[in-house]
């Protein structure tokens, strides 16, 4: 899952970057096969411009 995530996250930032933009917020939401949820969020105070941990 962890590897499936960088690749999403490489993917968001390319596009972002395209635009010439960021943001502060991060959610994750998580969707499982018996359509349980769960989301989570994070925001910052300066806007998120690295893929770092």
């Amino acid at each position: 899952m962890l590897l499936e995530l960088e690749q999403i996250a490489q993917t968001v930032k390319l596009r972002l970057d395209q635009h010439q933009t960021s943001g502060r917020t991060l959610t994750l939401k998580i969707k499982f096969s018996d359509y349980q949820q769960i989301t989570r969020s994070k925001t910052v105070l300066t806007p998120i411009r690295e893929l770092s941990a």
